[in-house]
């Protein structure tokens, strides 16, 4: 008998977690390339909140495209 807790949900959180850093990794090139246009030059300086926003961004977006579609998958409509 399987409960709540199962290995099977671990793997789940796990993967929803992996979506998080693979979509922060996505977003630091794309900081990056938003700060240099923005600036007009690569300034590394100002460069960390576009970095660090774009990152976090696309982090939380992959993560709620993750959850989503594990969320779609249990609840077919």
């Amino acid at each position: 008998m399987r409960y709540q807790g199962s290995s099977k949900e671990t793997r789940g959180w796990l993967s929803a977690s992996m979506s998080f850093m693979l979509g922060a990794l996505v977003g630091v090139p794309i900081g990056m390339v938003w700060s240099w246009v923005d600036y007009g030059s690569f300034q590394l300086g100002y460069m960390s909140n576009h970095v660090l926003g774009s990152a976090l961004l696309v982090g939380l977006l992959a993560l709620g495209i993750t959850l989503l579609r594990r969320w779609l998958h249990r609840n077919p409509m």
